[in-house]
Formats: C-alpha cells, sequence, structure tokens
C-alpha cells in the first residue's frame, strides 16, 4: 500500500499494484495551509504542521494521537525517528526539536545552528539510520547526534554549500546533496575525508538508498532522476528516467517499485529491474539477455543472481573447454548455447 497527502483531499491509500484507492482520510486541520508532514516508518502514523502546531494522526483509526504546541516556532522540516516514537522538527532559525509522539511536551533540542552572514541558518534535511540522526542547513554543516543517548557524534563542514538532502548508506557512511549538484560521500570514522561525484542536477533535494546499498537515487530541480554509484564515486546513470515534468518526491516500495510524484499532481509507479527477473532470465537459460541486463542495470552487480549468473557461465565455459580437449564440437556448441 501507498499512502500520501493532497492538500484539498486529506490522506489518500491505495494499493500500487493495481492503483485502487483503498482508503481517504480528512481532517479539519488537515488542509491547504499545511506546508510539511511526514509519514512514520511503522505505516500507523501522521504528522503535519498548520500554524506552528504539530498535530499527529493515526492511520488506522483516523483520530488525532496528539497536539502540540511549538511556541510560534516556524517548522519547515518534520519526521518520524527510525523507530516512529519520536517526532522531529527543524524550524527556519536552525533549531531541530525533538518531542514523543504521544506528549505536547519539549523532549530535547538536538541542535542550534548558528547565523551565517546574520542570516538565518534554516534547517533543510533530516536523515535517519537506527539511532543515528543527521541534520543540515544553509551553512553547508552536517550535524550528527545519538538520539537515545542526546550526544553529538560529529559535526562536518565541507564548505559553505546549503544542503539539500542527506541519507545513511550504513552506520559508518552518510551521503549529502547541495545546490550546485553536488553528492559528497563521507565516513563517519574520518570526516576530513570525502569523495565528490557531481551530478547533472541543479540543485539536489532528495537522495534515496537503492536495492543494492552501492547506489543512490538522486533528484533536483529537475525532469530527471540520477543514480550513483557510491563504492567507486563515479555517475552510474546520469539520466536514469528522464519524465516530461519536474519531480517532487521518489520512494522505494519493496524494493521493486519506484514511486514516483511530479510537479504536476501525477504520481508514477516504475517497476525497476530486480534481482526476480535477473534470476527468470537465468533460469530460462537466456545468458545473454542477463548479462545485458547488468550491463544496463549495474546496480545489479554484486547481488546473489549477479554471482549465480556468473557461476552459470563459469560452469557452462569449463563444460565447454573440457569437450573441446576431447574434440567433442557438438557437446562445445551446446554447453555454450
Amino acid at each position: 500500500l501507498v499512502a500520501y497527502s493532497t492538500e484539498e483531499h486529506g490522506i489518500e491509500i491505495f494499493n500500487c499494484n493495481n492503483n485502487k484507492l483503498i482508503s481517504n482520510i480528512t481532517n479539519k486541520h488537515l488542509n491547504i495551509d499545511v506546508k510539511v508532514s511526514a509519514f512514520s516508518p511503522n505505516n500507523e502514523m501522521f504528522a503535519f504542521i498548520n500554524n506552528q502546531t504539530i498535530y499527529v494522526l493515526d492511520i488506522n483509526s483516523k483520530d488525532m494521537i496528539q497536539m502540540i504546541d511549538t511556541d510560534n516556532e516556524e517548522i519547515n522540516i518534520i519526521s518520524f525517528d527510525s523507530s516512529s516514537k519520536y517526532v522531529i522538527v527543524g524550524t527556519k532559525n536552525g533549531r531541530v526539536l525533538q518531542y514523543k509522539y504521544n506528549s505536547s511536551t519539549l523532549l530535547a533540542r538536538l541542535c542550534s545552528l548558528p547565523y551565517v552572514d546574520s542570516l538565518e541558518n534554516q534547517i533543510s534535511s533530516f536523515a535517519f539510520y537506527n539511532n543515528y540522526f543527521a541534520c543540515a542547513g544553509n551553512s553547508g554543516s552536517i550535524h550528527i547526534t545519538d538520539l537515545r543517548l542526546h550526544t553529538n557524534i560529529c559535526t562536518i563542514q565541507h564548505n559553505r554549500c546549503p544542503i539539500g538532502a542527506l541519507c545513511f548508506s550504513n552506520d559508518n557512511t552518510i551521503v549529502s546533496g547541495n545546490n550546485i549538484g553536488e553528492v559528497r560521500i563521507t565516513s563517519l570514522h574520518d570526516t576530513k575525508k570525502f569523495k565528490t561525484v557531481r551530478t547533472p542536477l541543479a540543485s539536489i533535494k532528495q537522495i534515496i538508498v537503492m536495492q543494492n546499498p552501492d547506489y543512490v537515487m538522486a533528484i533536483g530541480d529537475s525532469n530527471i532522476i540520477s543514480v550513483i554509484d557510491i563504492k567507486r564515486c563515479k555517475i552510474a546513470h546520469s539520466k536514469y528516467i528522464k519524465l516530461k515534468t519536474k519531480i517532487t518526491n521518489i520512494d522505494l516500495i519493496n524494493d521493486f517499485y519506484l514511486m514516483v510524484a511530479l510537479q504536476n499532481n501525477e504520481i508514477i509507479n516504475i517497476e525497476l529491474p530486480s534481482e526476480v527477473k535477473l534470476k527468470s532470465l537465468i533460469i530460462s537459460n537466456n545468458i545473454e539477455e542477463a548479462y545485458k541486463l547488468i550491463t544496463q542495470e549495474p546496480m545489479l552487480n554484486d547481488s546473489n543472481a549477479h554471482r549465480l549468473l556468473e557461476e552459470r557461465f563459469e560452469d557452462d565455459y569449463l563444460k565447454a573447454t573440457k569437450a573441446l580437449l576431447n574434440n567433442n564440437d557438438v557437446e562445445a556448441d551446446l554447453s555454450l548455447e
């Protein structure tokens, strides 16, 4: 199931396999004034901001769980943490605030970014990985915190380019995207060492990890999706997907489907080449097409299906070599078909 929020029709939940609408959730506070919102990772809650107030809604019962007064903070980003227990918000004046989803009391101020050249350093992006939380702002700095212990892990500052997107690829690596189209891969063990990949995106606003964690997808203020190989630090596909309208948001569903939200309010469901397809080609002995798929989709490199293909090819090659040594041309041809 896929859920999305609209300005005028509340939350709509549909089946991505047949595009059938399953449920609709409306609330008097969920209206055109709502500009930032987030679904919880456990798919049970929805949080949104209306007039500096945080509302937490139960998706199943459609009841309001909590209303949180933020003391007139101007909030421009909201998210649940990885455990779905906490609501984290970022403000235009550089503060990051933590609340429990069912309490109106401020639990912690996780971060306060300093002003830059007398200008507000607003929070622009979040990322979560287990207890790790990362945030970034217009100054180009990234702050990583342990949400459980409320301790600062590290602060990363490579330049002063505003950061529009963050994601953890694992517990040791954070990937960031800035407003000049650069993707930076930084190890948390040594934050002074990093790799930069320049993309065709004008301003990166979202990065997500793909089914193969060596690759990430990135979108910017454009109609294309780029794929970056963060292990080899290079562009895998500069224009992996190109659409007619600007892209506002992307999300992976079960690793096989890519949901793409467009600026014209359309949502497109794209089936991605997967290990399942690669395995089916191997099982049907369509080795040539299997290798073509890996060439087109480098994200399948080093997958279990890819290793199976290599083993299959090696077995066939050894059989053919043995047949040729025994002067059996027919058996050699059959082994390589």
